[in-house]
């Protein structure tokens, strides 16, 4: 059905936002999809739950909602949606509410079933990163290249990466970009923001990637 079709729902505005958000500053919601076995989909996941900066905006096109600052997904909630494509992005969160001039700092969370029980996260990124410049003809300039990193105790790899030709009148931003890799879920957390001053992105996005917190139900 296309766009124009579709029912305007009071939050589908919202929601149709926060999907094109991810796909223009974080395009590696896109290529996250290659690493899905909708097949063989392992049902034992872990629920989860991040605490998201003060008064930044949250958009998502699963029901979950925050409690007050606390987002989680219980695992129920986490096979929802990803038996509903809703994975990449999960959410997404912004500095300033829409609309918003110039650069908006942006945290995008996607998840995925991973296809190894026990996958490297530095492989997850590196194919990730690897398909986004081939759809794009190699649109992206490697800042920082992949290393590995812990991020709220797990194994993790971590990149900083910036759109070789910004959009016409837009400020350059620079996106960072942290794979996680947990059991049966692969996780990227991206981060877009200035590259310096206020809206920079760096401190918010390690708090925000550090109360990551796993559970089971």
């Amino acid at each position: 059905m296309p766009p124009s079709m579709l029912p305007q729902r009071p939050t589908h505005r919202a929601r149709v936002w926060s999907r094109y958000l991810l796909l223009l500053f974080i395009p590696l919601a896109i290529a996250f999809k290659a690493w899905l076995d909708h097949q063989n989909a392992p049902r034992d996941v872990a629920g989860f739950s991040f605490h998201r900066p003060a008064d930044w905006s949250y958009l998502t096109e699963t029901g979950i909602k925050p409690d007050g600052d606390h987002i989680r997904f219980a695992p129920a909630a986490v096979i929802a949606a990803l038996d509903h494509g809703q994975g990449a992005p999960l959410f997404a969160l912004t500095k300033y509410p829409p609309p918003h001039t110039g650069i908006n700092p942006v945290i995008g969370v996607n998840v995925a079933y991973a296809t190894d029980p026990d996958p490297d996260p530095g492989v997850v990124l590196e194919h990730s990163v690897a398909e986004v410049q081939a759809r794009s003809g190699d649109a992206l300039e490697v800042l920082e290249p992949i290393n590995e990193t812990l991020v709220a105790g797990l194994p993790a790899a971590r990149t900083v990466l910036a759109a070789r030709e910004p959009q016409p009148g837009k400020a350059r931003d620079r996106l960072t970009v942290l794979a996680i890799a947990t059991g049966h879920l692969s996780f990227l957390i991206a981060g877009s923001g200035a590259y310096e001053g206020a809206d920079r992105i760096d401190e918010q996005l390690a708090e925000f990637a550090g109360s990551l917190s796993l559970d089971r139900y």
